[in-house]
């Protein structure tokens, strides 16, 4: 590494750090340092706000604000590029104690950072089951489909679906969210241009994860059925590709 790749690594650092570094560097301004350190900050509270939108919409603009600047002071920046931050969030919120009144918050969080990465995830089709009529009906079995990057699905014990519906700019303004109506699974996925979100029966969400773990569509299937006999696989399957779960597939 060069002198100047040197010097200007130590810059960033000192910018991004929690702390600025004590003593200054010889020839080092303070007041110059405290500038950029000020701006950093400010750049990554505002694309922090811009990503846990639902956050903020629940606690308010001045809440979820001053929560951004508490993360930024106490979470160094994951990487030069802004839509990489905010990854640790949930946790954050988890353990912040003007929070603590909204359990339900941390998930809400998490659902924030998955619907996040999905629309700044790599461009890949996303796989439908209309693609299997390109194979003969007794070679299905034995295809593998991949994961689709803008998918992830959450689990949480609190109403996420019902949750995030009622932030929405359509949603009747009489409407409520019973806490204790219990969670599930939630798959957030990017089918075409922007991120959706959708709640998982156990049925679906088992056969979600046999997928994603490399297991055939015969073998998922199997798996699936010893735990819930009653899903219907066709639909469970197509509830799961419409979400965007899928890419690739292969057929062994």
């Amino acid at each position: 590494m060069s002198v100047l790749a040197r010097w200007q690594q130590q810059l960033i650092d000192a910018i991004t750090a929690p702390l600025p570094p004590n003593p200054l560097p010889e020839g080092w301004n303070a007041v110059g340092l405290d500038a950029y350190r000020g701006n950093a900050r400010l750049v990554r509270v505002e694309a922090l706000l811009a990503a846990f939108h639902l956050c903020g919409q629940i606690v308010g603009e001045p809440f979820m604000r001053g929560l951004c600047r508490q993360y930024v002071s106490a979470v160094p920046a994951a990487s030069g590029n802004l839509s990489d931050d905010g990854a640790q969030m949930g946790d954050f919120i988890a353990d912040f104690a003007p929070a603590a009144e909204l359990p339900y918050l941390a998930d809400v969080a998490r659902l924030d950072w998955a619907r996040h990465q999905a629309a700044w995830a790599d461009a890949a089709p996303a796989w439908q089951p209309a693609q299997l009529a390109a194979l003969p009906a007794d070679a299905w079995a034995d295809v593998r489909l991949a994961r689709h990057p803008a998918a992830s699905c959450l689990q949480s014990r609190w109403p996420l679906a019902a949750i995030e519906a009622l932030h929405q700019p359509d949603a009747d303004p009489e409407q409520s969210v019973d806490l204790n109506a219990g969670g599930g699974a939630l798959l957030v996925g990017r089918p075409q241009w922007l991120p959706v979100s959708h709640p998982l029966s156990t049925g679906e969400a088992t056969l979600l994860h046999a997928l994603w773990q490399g297991q055939t569509l015969g073998q998922a299937a199997d798996t699936t059925l010893s735990q819930v006999p009653t899903l219907a696989l066709a639909d469970a399957l197509a509830t799961l590709a419409q979400t965007g779960a899928f890419t690739e597939w292969t057929a062994s």
